[in-house]
Parts: structure tokens; C-alpha cells; sequence
């Protein structure tokens, strides 16, 4: 019997246990993170009443062991993107102000004064960060988001979506603004000025920084009749000739004027051979007459025939017949007729060869003893001259201002009557491609582009085109890709950890990744307040990124509850009260029956 008691005894050493482990879970019910747990019993060591084992009493009941249950628990929405949840399998790592590394299921991490991310007690969330040229670093840190921010980046393509309105009268003008960076993040007005020419759906252009103009190879933009893009062209001026080479300074050119040529060529027959007798604003224009019955027409003089037209019946031509055909800028003919004989003439590929090709114009003035006047224009016919103060002013399409100012200041008393100037304007006819736009150097030291060139991504079929119809000329869209520096505004987190940050200037970025660790056995792990450390029973930790290796994923916005079970621990309760009621009630009769025993001699 007195082994009774010391049974009564043990059952109610292991039932205040089991209240210590209850009252602990019920304590953190409301604990974040916190994993609950249980209390496994043993018999302890049995003796024997015979010798040959089969009369057996224990010797009463002991806590085996004090287990971790690491279910899931239940998920809250919180309002702050720096707390986090693990959906699966895994522990944050965390470390402490000594270096002590730790695991954790409580996610309310938030943004300490040093920049770090940490949680409640101020330890170091562990896991990879981004190196200041953006690469992700190699070894496993404490993730810092100090000094975090976006670097500018220089503008290096712009692109424009543009209606240019067929029906604006020639010389009228349309700008075109959009906002560019430096590579110092700092801020320009890029400008596009429009201005239409003589010529149908044909606009000349030139860009400016900041008001600095810029070079661009060419200088305009031709339309078909369908109001879409079809060509671009540049133009160039040649080296002027004078009388007695007087000097003349060219002060600027409006090379976006100097517009491909358009107009009716006419091809004569003297009776035995053909040729150009009007070169319609082609004056390099030839003819190749080499294949019989053939007719075919280089327009620029390059070497490449752009027209054929075949003649049905020589023998119906007569001297003086003669043919025509209206040519476009963009090197469409619009028409075709022949005056005297009707129907002898057929025309073989309409369209000019997609190839670069090139009108010239050779422009003349000449001196009056006053002033200076055209003496010769080219395909320029509506030009006008005039002159002031020793300077020569051009209006190339006599719209008004002048698109080629020449100054003879340096030789103003050697003009006699009838001195001559004489230059050519070559306009180049291309396939659309995008342009480069070059750029000075700028005040701040900073570069815009590469090395100061912006590319224009003319030939795109994006919203981002430049089209010629008869609506209003209007700014549909613009792009550019720079942009200034920026930030930390706010940040996000990926399903797999990864720290997204959001910055003023618009952009995004990734700053880091938030790590996982699991354990072979995590039934191994030591608790520590609401933390847990490694220990050689739970095996060393397996540090994966979130949602590999068996990981879980990472849940932004969200934190993990406690897993207890109230009501489980409840019914927990009542049975160790049972027990330990019944253990007592052990030791209360054995009590008794010694007291009865020792009472017998009486």
C-alpha cells in the first residue's frame, strides 16, 4: 500500500504538468504564430510479485515527452503589406541583436529605423538582398532597405502617336512636346516641330532640347493617299557658287522645307528619238531608250530605272507626239495620258522602287544693282526672295518666313548688277526607318540617350504612329522610356518571398527575398518564447526559397494565428483534473488503509 501512494503521488506530479502545458496553450491562444502543445504520458518502470513475471504492478505514470503541434493555423487580413504568412511548411529566420539566428511562424514584421526589416522584439529578418548595381547578392543577410531608391534613367527612345491634318495650308506649323530625362534623372522638353510644305501630305520637321536644336538625318515625313505613313526624306543644300566667288555665309536652312519634288514629266518624240522635254522638279531625270519598244525613266539620275513604259506601235508615232505622267513625292504616279495618241502606250510598274531616290533643284539669284531676285527655282515655284540689310531671305514654298537665310556682310560693297548666286537643294526620298535624334552636350554634364542620341521609333505599327489624315492635327500618344530618380514609396511581396518596391518616379523594382528554413525533424526544435532554435535532434536547417523544396508560399497582408484548439483543451482540462482528482483519491485511501492497519492492535 505504500507503494500506492507513491503511484497516487507520480499521477499527480504528470496531471500538474499537463495543467502547466494547457494553461500555456490557452495563455497563447491569442499569440501570433504560436504553435501548441501536447503532453505525452508513459507507464513508468513495472515490478514483479513472482519470479516469474506474470503478478506485474507499475509504479505509477511520468511526462515522456512535452510535443510541438505545428499544424497550420488560421489566417487573419491585416492592412499592412510588411506582415507575412507562411502557407505550408517553413519558418522565417530571424536573427537577434548578438548574431543568435532563429524560426519563427509570426510574420508582424515592419520597417525598423535603421531600415531593416524586423519583427516585434527588433530581430533581423534573414534572406537575400539587392546589391546597389541590382543583382542579387550571394550570402544570406539581414534584409535592408535603407537608402533604397531608384536611380534615374536616361531617355534613350521616344516614340510619338500623331495625326498631322491633311488639310492645313501650307508653311502652318504643329509642336509636339514630351518630357525626357537625363541620365541625372534631370528633366527636359523634348519638341517636335511639324510644318507643312507645298507638296501634298508632305511635312517637313525638326527637333529641339530645351530649345537647342537637335540633328536628325532627315528631315520629313511624306503621307500616301490613304493618310498613312509611307516615306521619309532629308534634305541638303550644296556648297553656293558666286560671281568672282564673292563670299556668301549661309546663316541657317530649314532643311524640313527642302521637300521632295513632285510634278508632270513630259517625254517627246522628235520622230526617231524620245526625251524629257518638261523633268517635272526632276532634273536629274534620264531616259533609257536601249530595249525596243521600252521607255524607262530614272528619275534622280542614279543608275536605277524607276519607270518603264511600253510604246505598242512606233510606227503610229509622228514628230512632236508626246506623252505625259503627274508623279507624287513619294514616288506614285498619278496619273498618265497621252495627248496625241490615245491608247499607244501602256505603263509597267506604277510604283517607284522602294529604294532611297533623290530630286534636284538648282536654284539661281541673281543681283538687280538693288536687290536680289529668283532667276531660277526648280521645283520651288511658289518660292520668293527678298532681301535686308545684306541678308538674302528664301521662302522656298512662298508661304512666309524664310527657310534659307544668307548673309553678304562680308562682302556688301563688292555686288554689282547682275552677280549671281547659285546652290542646289537635293531632297533624298526613303524608306520609313527610325531616326536618330542627336543632341549637344548638356549644361549639367549629364548625357540623355546614348551619348547624347535619342533614337525615334518612327517605323512601328503600334498606337504609337504618325499618320496624315483630314481631321484635326492631334497628339494621340506619347511615349518615352527614361525617367527621373525616385523613392521608396511602398512595397510588396511575392508568393516566393520577393520584396517588390514601389518608387515615386513610377517604377518598380525588386529589393530583395525573404528566405524559409524547414528541418528534418521539426519535432526536434527547442522552443524559445515564440521563437524556436535548432538542436541536434531537430537536424540543421534547410533554407530554400518560398514554394521550393516543400516549402510553403509566402502570404503578404496576412498574419498567422495560433493553432490551439480552446475547445480541445478545454476537454484537455477536464480529463487532467480527472486524473489528478483520482490520483489524489489514490493517496487519500491508501492513507486510510495504512491508518486502519496501523490501528489493529488495538
Amino acid at each position: 500500500m505504500s507503494t500506492a501512494i507513491s503511484i497516487g503521488t507520480t499521477g499527480l506530479t504528470a496531471s500538474s504538468k499537463q495543467m502547466d502545458v494547457i494553461g500555456n496553450n490557452l495563455a497563447n491562444s491569442n499569440t501570433l504564430g504560436f504553435k501548441a502543445s501536447n503532453t505525452y504520458f508513459a507507464s513508468m518502470l513495472n515490478q514483479s510479485l513472482s519470479s516469474g513475471g506474470a503478478l506485474q504492478v507499475g509504479s505509477g505514470v511520468a511526462v515522456a515527452a512535452i510535443g510541438t503541434q505545428f499544424q497550420q493555423g488560421a489566417f487573419e487580413t491585416t492592412g499592412s503589406a510588411t506582415d507575412l504568412a507562411i502557407d505550408g511548411e517553413g519558418f522565417f529566420i530571424v536573427q537577434d541583436p548578438e548574431g543568435g539566428v532563429y524560426y519563427t511562424r509570426a510574420g508582424n514584421f515592419h520597417i525598423s529605423k535603421e531600415g531593416y526589416l524586423v519583427d516585434t522584439n527588433d530581430y533581423k529578418v534573414l534572406g537575400y538582398c539587392r546589391t546597389t548595381t541590382g543583382s542579387q547578392a550571394d550570402t544570406i543577410t539581414p534584409i535592408s532597405l535603407k537608402n533604397v531608391q531608384s536611380v534615374p534613367q536616361a531617355t534613350t527612345q521616344v516614340s510619338m502617336g500623331i495625326n498631322l491634318n491633311d488639310a492645313t495650308s501650307k508653311g502652318e506649323k504643329f509642336t509636339v512636346s514630351q518630357t525626357v530625362y537625363d541620365s541625372k534623372g534631370a528633366q527636359h522638353n523634348l519638341s517636335t516641330i511639324y510644318q507643312k510644305t507645298k507638296q501634298p501630305g508632305t511635312w517637313g520637321f525638326t527637333v529641339k532640347l530645351d530649345d537647342v536644336e537637335g540633328e536628325v538625318e532627315y528631315h520629313g515625313v511624306v503621307f500616301d493617299d490613304d493618310g498613312n505613313l509611307k516615306k521619309i526624306y532629308k534634305g541638303a543644300m550644296s556648297v553656293i557658287t558666286s560671281t568672282q566667288d564673292k563670299k556668301v555665309v549661309v546663316e541657317s536652312v530649314n532643311y524640313g522645307q527642302i521637300y521632295p519634288a513632285s510634278g508632270t514629266v513630259k517625254v517627246a518624240y522628235d520622230g526617231n528619238n524620245w526625251t524629257i522635254t518638261n523633268k517635272g522638279g526632276f532634273p536629274s531625270a534620264t531616259l533609257d531608250t536601249s530595249e525596243a519598244g521600252k521607255i524607262k525613266v530614272n528619275l534622280d539620275g542614279s543608275g536605277e530605272n524607276e519607270l518603264t513604259f511600253e510604246i505598242n506601235d512606233i510606227t503610229k508615232w509622228a514628230a512632236d507626239d508626246y506623252f505625259t505622267f503627274n508623279i507624287s513625292n513619294d514616288g506614285r504616279i498619278l496619273n498618265k495620258s497621252v495627248t496625241s495618241k490615245e491608247g499607244l502606250i501602256t505603263s509597267k510598274n506604277e510604283v517607284v522602287s522602294t529604294d532611297s531616290w533623290a530630286s534636284t533643284s538648282n536654284i539661281k539669284l541673281k543681283y538687280t544693282g538693288n536687290t536680289w531676285a529668283k532667276e531660277s527655282a526648280g521645283c520651288y515655284d511658289g518660292m520668293t526672295v527678298s532681301y535686308q540689310d545684306y541678308k538674302i531671305f528664301i521662302d522656298l514654298d512662298g508661304s512666309g518666313g524664310a527657310d534659307i537665310i544668307l548673309s553678304l556682310k562680308d562682302s556688301k560693297d563688292l555686288w554689282t548688277a547682275n552677280d549671281t548666286i547659285e546652290f542646289t537643294l537635293t531632297s533624298t526620298v526613303a524608306s520609313v526607318a527610325d531616326l536618330d535624334l542627336t543632341f549637344a552636350d548638356l549644361a549639367n554634364g549629364a548625357i540623355i540617350g546614348d551619348n547624347n542620341k535619342v533614337t525615334w521609333q518612327l517605323k512601328t505599327d503600334t498606337i504609337n504612329k504618325l499618320t496624315g489624315y483630314s481631321s484635326a492635327s492631334v497628339v494621340q500618344s506619347l511615349s518615352a522610356n527614361g525617367y527621373p530618380s525616385g523613392v521608396l514609396k511602398s512595397l510588396s511581396f511575392g508568393k516566393d518571398g520577393t520584396i517588390t518596391g514601389f518608387f515615386t518616379n513610377g517604377q518598380t523594382s525588386e529589393l530583395g527575398c525573404v528566405l524559409l528554413a524547414n528541418f528534418p525533424n521539426p519535432g526536434g526544435l527547442k522552443k524559445v518564447g515564440n521563437y524556436f532554435a535548432s538542436t541536434i535532434e531537430s537536424g540543421t536547417a534547410i533554407i530554400n526559397i518560398a514554394g521550393t523544396g516543400g516549402l510553403g508560399e509566402v502570404i503578404s497582408n496576412t498574419l498567422e494565428l495560433s493553432n490551439v484548439d480552446t475547445a480541445k483543451e478545454f476537454i484537455n482540462m477536464i480529463q487532467a483534473q480527472r486524473a489528478y482528482q483520482a490520483s489524489a483519491r489514490v493517496i487519500t485511501t491508501a492513507n486510510e488503509m495504512l491508518t486502519e492497519l496501523m490501528n489493529i492492535k488495538r
